[in-house]
């Protein structure tokens, strides 16, 4: 917290003037305003740390599948897909560090394969298969690094 030190009597943008006390009463107005459950900037921009109580979370979007499946990194952090055909994955609009999380859901058939983009790096250069069984279900989970264009990448199979 800032120290402000105000020159007594302090005067107010329309001349008149205030004392200590009153400033101190606005100020704590205007506080129980930025605390109250108005409404929020739809979107705020953060520079530096930034320390939020409670929690943070991103609406899943759930993706509609077609045989190449974008998935615009701009509309969240966490996708949910239901493979009913093979399906080559597009990624567009990442930001440097973004994190994704994807759901990869086999529909009642199941057997459905994916290919993955090429900027995709799996540990070990090995690159995943998913589960095939019926309804199973898959987890990716991304992060893209714009420095080379990349994501570093990792998927957790068989989550129910």
């Amino acid at each position: 917290m800032a120290i402000v030190t105000l020159p007594l009597p302090y005067v107010l943008a329309n001349g008149s003037t205030a004392d200590a006390t009153q400033v101190m009463a606005d100020l704590n107005t205007i506080a129980a305003n930025v605390n109250s459950n108005a409404a929020p900037i739809a979107s705020p921009s953060f520079t530096g740390q930034s320390t939020f109580a409670g929690s943070a979370f991103t609406s899943k979007v759930a993706v509609t599948y077609a045989a190449t499946t974008t998935i615009n990194c701009q509309l969240s952090n966490s996708f949910r897909v239901v493979l009913t055909g093979n399906v080559t994955f597009v990624f567009s609009n990442p930001q440097d560090g973004q994190s994704i999380n994807v759901r990869i859901i086999q529909d009642a058939t199941g057997s459905r394969i994916v290919t993955w983009p090429a900027s995709f790096r799996w540990q070990g250069g090995s690159v995943p298969v998913l589960s095939t069984a019926a309804n199973a279900a898959d987890f990716l989970a991304a992060e893209y690094d714009a420095t080379d264009a990349t994501w570093v990448a990792s998927l957790l199979k068989g989550v129910q």
